[in-house]
């Protein structure tokens, strides 16, 4: 089960991976790549996804009959006309039997007014919506860790100039202050250097410490430290060519997008299925029965029965009316969040 999870999150990841490798250097999109095999908030996505696959083998089973085995075993005790009629006066008119039931029924549904269709697209729908979140999750983490990968590249980078910066000022530092030893150079002229040179040593402090801060930031997102980090390759061509073509291109493959659009799938779906109510349900139903001692009458009493039942409610409260109406205005909530999504976008 564990390696089926990892193939199926591996499979959805494959555009936001494949996206980080063309604009990136391989060392990054070894990172990515790591992240995104590790991180847990991809890992509750992609559950979520295979866990909706079982919701549709849910939906299906609507369509196959179910088989229900009865048994029981016990004490009866019966005061009926049949008892009185068997046992009159001066009996007692009652019966103890040791009462023992034995049923074997099967029901196979003929119509259910589409609801079984209906939550079968409902829940494929579902399913789409949560294969994109699991894309819309692994994009997310990606960036961010170029993001931070590109941040601890940048404050090491500062780091490395901070140090160059303090040792030019300690240099220049101590020349002056031979000149002004000699008498060369003015006291203002040390003076100065000498705040330059702390200001040197406080940016080399502050350097430190957002490096620190940067390498806490890219463990958390990579759950990982840095190795042999590398600047990525800029991304070029990669890059749309215009604003409207970038635009094009989110509205035609956000993941976000395509998860908001299979929502107003689903909650379509679900409208259909709410329909079900307003007609007759009918079920094929088997039935054999094995008992004995039954009601006060002993011996054995055996039965079996082919029925074809129609089962309609008339009314309810106009529970299923509100329902209908319920499931429209979900239809309209899940039309403005795609919306929403789209001006996000």
């Amino acid at each position: 089960m564990k390696a089926k999870k990892t193939a199926i999150v591996t499979a959805l990841l494959g555009i936001g991976v494949g996206a980080a490798g063309s604009v990136q250097a391989a060392p990054l999109q070894e990172v990515v790549q790591q992240t995104l095999t590790g991180n847990p908030e991809v890992s509750v996505a992609g559950n979520e996804r295979l866990a909706r696959d079982q919701q549709i083998q849910q939906a299906r089973a609507g369509y196959y009959p179910t088989v229900d085995l009865n048994a029981g075993y016990g004490w009866e005790w019966t005061d009926s006309p049949t008892t009185r009629s068997a046992n009159p006066p001066p009996g007692d008119g009652d019966e103890d039997l040791t009462r023992k039931e034995t049923s074997l029924e099967l029901r196979q549904m003929l119509f259910d007014g589409f609801a079984t269709r209906s939550e079968v697209a409902r829940q494929k729908a579902r399913t789409a919506s949560a294969a994109h979140v699991v894309s819309e999750t692994a994009e997310k983490i990606a960036l961010r860790t170029t993001e931070v990968n590109l941040e601890l590249l940048k404050q090491q980078q500062l780091l490395a100039l901070a140090e160059e910066n303090l040792q030019a000022h300690k240099r220049i530092f101590d020349q002056i202050e031979r000149r002004s030893q000699t008498g060369v150079s003015r006291m203002a002229d040390l003076d100065q250097i000498t705040g330059r040179l702390a200001l040197a040593e406080s940016n080399l402090v502050a350097s430190r410490n957002n490096v620190t801060e940067a390498d806490a930031n890219y463990r958390r997102v990579v759950g990982d430290g840095p190795s042999d980090l590398s600047r990525p390759a800029e991304p070029g061509a990669a890059l749309p060519a215009t604003v409207d073509d970038a635009v094009a291109i989110a509205l035609a493959n956000h993941p976000t997008l395509k998860s908001a659009q299979a929502d107003v799938d689903s909650a379509v779906a679900q409208h259909e299925a709410s329909k079900h109510a307003f007609y007759p349900r009918f079920d094929l139903e088997l039935a054999r029965t094995w008992n004995d001692d039954l009601d006060g009458v002993p011996g054995r009493n055996e039965d079996a029965q082919a029925m074809i039942r129609m089962r309609w409610n008339l009314f309810n409260g106009q529970a299923d009316s509100a329902r209908k109406e319920e499931t429209a205005h979900l239809i309209n909530e899940a039309k403005d969040i795609s919306a929403n999504a789209m001006r996000q976008a």
